[in-house]
């Protein structure tokens, strides 16, 4: 059993102590964009994403043409407009509409904010400028070019996955009753050093592991939908992976395991690291020093 025990820590070590920060990366940036909103209503103020006035209750919007003529007359920025999307009905979201298109002399796509009723330009940004932009472009591509993005991703949700499993075989309780799941279950307040640190580590991974699983597996079909074609899930599928991953398809409640879940990751790859170096600095300290 002990044999059996430190192969499973050693493949629980080795795969934290080369994805560790990889994982770390995707849950804080997946944790950053939960909050979208507020942080794009940071970067580019909240008249961009606000009606100015709401309109009477059944006002209809109007049409997508005049939301375009509206942007090109007031954002010469734009070289070619590409697209509109309705209030709410994209990533970015705002109870205005978006216009959106090429920029004159420049990478990068400009975003409109139009009031959907009455047409009424309200702001103008490069969404490649934006800070939400490089946490979105860290965690679907970890920086990477477009054809090692989807592999890298789909490789490191697997090996998040078999993470989660040996680290779930080493913790889980062993003893008699129900005092050892308690134990399992909590961090003690009198806990310090490195029993805080293994507690913490063992509590956390132990209440968010149903979601993490549930968000990375939904997270390597979206960066590999091919791998899972045998399934014969087409495209339409898509919208209902991507609910999941974004918020396990709970709304509000669902949007806070989502954060608290990427906010784990950093905290299980810090307490590793510190149970690893303390490991290995006890055993280097029981080492006896040979004489001269």
């Amino acid at each position: 059993m002990a044999g059996r025990r430190e192969a499973w820590l050693w493949i629980h070590l080795w795969m934290a102590l080369i994805l560790g920060f990889v994982f770390a990366l995707m849950g804080l940036s997946g944790a950053v964009l939960v909050l979208r909103v507020p942080v794009l209503q940071w970067e580019v103020g909240a008249a961009a994403l606000r009606l100015r006035q709401a309109p009477e209750p059944g006002t209809p919007y109007a049409q997508p043409d005049a939301w375009k003529m509206s942007a090109q007359a007031a954002y010469p920025q734009f070289e070619r407009i590409m697209g509109v999307a309705k209030p709410r009905a994209g990533f970015l979201v705002s109870d205005n509409a978006l216009v959106f298109g090429s920029v004159r002399g420049r990478k990068g796509i400009g975003i409109a904010m139009i009031d959907p009723y009455s047409s009424e330009p309200r702001a103008f940004f490069v969404y490649d400028d934006l800070f939400l932009a490089s946490i979105v472009a860290l965690h679907r591509s970890l920086f990477l070019p477009r054809f090692l993005a989807g592999p890298a991703l789909g490789a490191a949700g697997f090996a998040l996955l078999a993470s989660l499993a040996t680290g779930l075989w080493l913790w889980w309780p062993r003893g008699p009753g129900m005092q050892s799941w308690r134990r399992a279950l909590s961090v003690g307040r009198k806990s310090r050093g490195t029993r805080l640190w293994r507690e913490l580590h063992g509590a956390v991974a132990a209440y968010l592991i149903i979601p993490l699983a549930l968000l990375a597996l939904t997270g390597i079909w979206l960066s590999q939908p091919k791998w899972f074609a045998w399934l014969g899930l087409g495209g339409s599928f898509r919208p209902v992976v991507s609910a999941m991953h974004a918020e396990l398809m709970l709304g509000l409640a669902g949007q806070v395991v989502t954060f608290l879940a990427g906010l784990s990751l950093p905290v299980l790859y810090v307490s590793g690291l510190v149970l690893w170096w303390t490991r290995r600095r006890n055993r280097r300290a029981a080492i006896p020093c040979s004489s001269s």
